[in-house]
This record gives structure tokens, sequence and C-alpha cells, in this order.
């Protein structure tokens, strides 16, 4: 996964950066990207991250699951639910 900012004409590798890898899926929701991947330190399992848009290297990335198992995604999507009453995502 390349991350492009045009006007900076910057590149950034997702994968290499984060050690992520067999990438399922990928959201962009309120300035941040959501991906789902197989494989976080050539480990086996479901990760889902959450990383900055406007500075995608400045921090580690936020596990929202970091679970490491033996099996594997087939086909995903990921999908956001927002909540009208509280007026979040």
């Amino acid at each position: 996964m390349l991350f492009l900012n045009i006007e900076k004409d910057e590149e950034i590798d997702i994968d290499n950066l984060f050690h992520i890898g067999d990438i399922r899926s990928v959201i962009n929701v309120n300035e941040k990207f959501y991906v789902l991947s197989n494989k976080c330190d050539k480990l086996l399992g479901y990760y889902l991250i959450e990383i900055d848009e406007n500075n995608p290297k400045s921090k580690k990335p936020m596990f929202l699951i970091n679970w490491k198992s033996k099996l594997d995604i087939g086909d995903a999507e990921l999908y956001l639910i927002e909540n009208k009453d509280r007026g979040e995502l």
C-alpha cells in the first residue's frame, strides 16, 4: 500500500513502514485510514490499524485489533456505522 502526497511530492510505503502484509481492505473516514491486514511482523492474524491521514509516519499506528491466529481472512470489507444520537462514528 502506497501513501502518496502529491503536494509534498512524497511517497510512503505503508507495508514496509508498519511491517504489515496481506492487506484485505482500506477505508478513509475523518482524516484516518483504517487498514485491515492478515500479517504483521510476518505473523498471521487479524490486524486493524488506524493511521493518521495528515502525517502517517508521525507516530506508530493505533492497533484497534491485534489478534494473532493461524487463520487468514479470505475476502473482507470495512464499514463504519454512524451513531446519530452521539454525533460520532
